[in-house]
């Protein structure tokens, strides 16, 4: 295992969005009349069953946009997944942030494990609830939701 790979039993963030989660609390110093200029969002995959797949996502919204990162755990080898970010809670449909053309697909190595990075046109703004989905990807269209977790606003 070389210092990039995770540790067996833990859950690797991307680096990109990793490093920015490190630097925010040197950016939240700037300050901007019109709203937040520098928001963290984080959640947990969770399956929905019969699915076993899980993992996390994590997102910042600053200067404009967001910026989201997603890996994915226990997932089908050589399976493609495709996610999104809605609006509300998992347990409500919402609407779609920034395009389903924000989101890559991601495709699981053999050990069941994929991650991607998305740059999203709409912003998080403190406050309001959203929700990461993961689906089977369908000829062009989402399908079956076999994981989902609620974003939680870490700081502000």
């Amino acid at each position: 295992m070389n210092d990039f790979e995770p540790k067996p039993g833990t859950r690797a963030l991307p680096w990109r969005i990793l490093g920015v989660l490190l630097l925010g609390p040197f950016l939240t110093n700037c300050s901007d009349s019109t709203g937040p200029i520098f928001t963290f969002w984080e959640g947990t995959l969770e399956p929905v069953p019969p699915s076993f797949v899980g993992g996390r996502v994590v997102a910042v919204t600053q200067h404009g946009r967001t910026e989201a990162g997603i890996t994915l755990e226990d997932g089908d080898p050589g399976t493609t997944y495709g996610w999104r970010i809605d609006s509300g809670t998992c347990e409500q449909d919402g609407t779609i942030q920034g395009g389903s053309a924000s989101y890559p697909l991601l495709l699981t190595r053999p050990g069941g494990s994929a991650s991607a990075e998305a740059i999203i046109s709409a912003l998080f703004k403190p406050g309001k609830q959203f929700s990461a989905r993961v689906f089977l990807s369908g000829e062009g269209a989402s399908s079956e939701v076999v994981a989902c977790g609620d974003l939680e606003e870490t700081t502000g």
